[in-house]
């Protein structure tokens, strides 16, 4: 398992099998997330309130219909489904990053509420 280490302990990372995207195209489509997640901390606060600071344009906006089933697979009407490049978790959060910029945050605390939105 790999973690991206904070200033206060570990977030877990789970890369996905992504086949036929090779590793180096990967971590380009990463981008700067992996750095915002790393720098702003989620152990301290919530994923959407890191990406917000760090991401530095203002208020992340939902993707209404957007929805992630329990696989982290997300769907929007007609368009074709996306599976997660990579997982990061912590105790109370699950979020996935997909192609196309798209960010997926999951409450773990049994309500299961999910922000979906876009950061390119």
């Amino acid at each position: 398992m790999l973690s991206i280490h904070t200033k206060t302990g570990y977030v877990q990372v789970h890369l996905h099998d992504n086949s036929g995207i090779p590793q180096e195209e990967i971590v380009q489509i990463l981008g700067l997330i992996p750095m915002f997640i790393k720098e702003g901390d989620p152990l301290e606060r919530d994923f959407k309130t890191v990406l917000e600071e760090q991401y530095g344009f203002g208020e992340l906006y939902g993707i209404k219909h957007g929805k992630v089933d329990s696989n982290g697979v997300y769907s929007y009407p007609q368009d074709s489904c996306l599976h997660p490049l990579v997982t990061y978790e912590t105790e109370n959060e699950l979020c996935y990053q997909y192609l196309h910029g798209i960010v997926a945050i999951v409450d773990k605390s049994g309500t299961n509420k999910t922000f979906v939105t876009r950061m390119d």
